[in-house]
């Protein structure tokens, strides 16, 4: 697994290389490790090669809130995990869907229990067969088989599953839609539909199977009947 690591303490950088190098051995996992000094010769080379980027947040010339957005205009799988003492930039992370923070000084115990959830995360954009969402409870990963539609309310997003049940997270409908696969679809501005779950349309909405109706905005509609009509083709 390619993992970056971008920082420009060379110390800190060097830590947090050992701490993945102590968990690979612990738990049998094979890191391929790259170290990066400045974002500008991280993001010079970077062509979607990696599957996790730690990365700090306070750094000259490209912090790392805008590196990451840099890496999301090519990347909207990668893993983007915070390593950083300021926190209130790392709470904002939501912003490029980075997946969590650690804080410095790093511990390995500290990095042991988060790294769990970075790998997670990992495999299920690899797998692409589930997403990983915040809650109060800690992450849930949710099967995309069982999504059936995403409400939002501002950043309250509000995840509608096959058995009548939901799940509440926070994050935004742009950042989101990127992640899902071509068959979820964004029916307005409070809602993306997973296809597999619509029976047809009336009018201005969606019907799903289970009988909801969900509005379809004026602006949305020609190209949410054009991307149902594609998906059942």
């Amino acid at each position: 697994m390619k993992v970056a690591i971008i920082e420009d303490e060379e110390e800190a950088a060097e830590n947090l290389k050992n701490c993945l190098l102590q968990y690979g051995k612990e738990f049998r996992k094979d890191f391929e490790i790259h170290v990066f000094l400045n974002s500008e010769d991280f993001l010079d080379s970077f062509e979607c090669q990696y599957a996790i980027l730690f990365t700090d947040i306070d750094m000259p010339h490209v912090n790392g809130l805008l590196l990451a957005h840099r890496v999301r205009e090519k990347d909207k799988k990668v893993t983007l995990v915070f390593v950083t003492n300021l926190t209130q930039y790392a709470i904002n992370g939501y912003e490029v869907d980075a997946i969590d923070y650690i804080l410095k000084p790093l511990t390995y115990n500290q990095f042991r229990l988060k790294m769990k959830r970075v790998l997670l995360h990992t495999e299920a954009m690899e797998n692409n067969s589930s997403i990983l969402v915040s809650t109060s409870n800690g992450k849930v990963a949710i099967p995309l088989d069982d999504l059936v539609y995403i409400e939002s309310d501002d950043h309250l997003m509000t995840y509608h599953l096959k058995d009548s049940t939901s799940i509440d997270s926070f994050g935004t409908m742009k950042g989101l839609e990127k992640n899902l696969p071509s068959s979820f679809y964004r029916c307005n501005s409070c809602y993306i539909v997973n296809l597999n779950y619509v029976s047809g349309v009336e009018k201005s909405d969606v019907i799903l199977k289970d009988g909801k109706h969900l509005a379809i905005s004026r602006s949305r509609r020609k190209d949410f009947l054009v991307a149902i009509q594609n998906f059942f083709v």
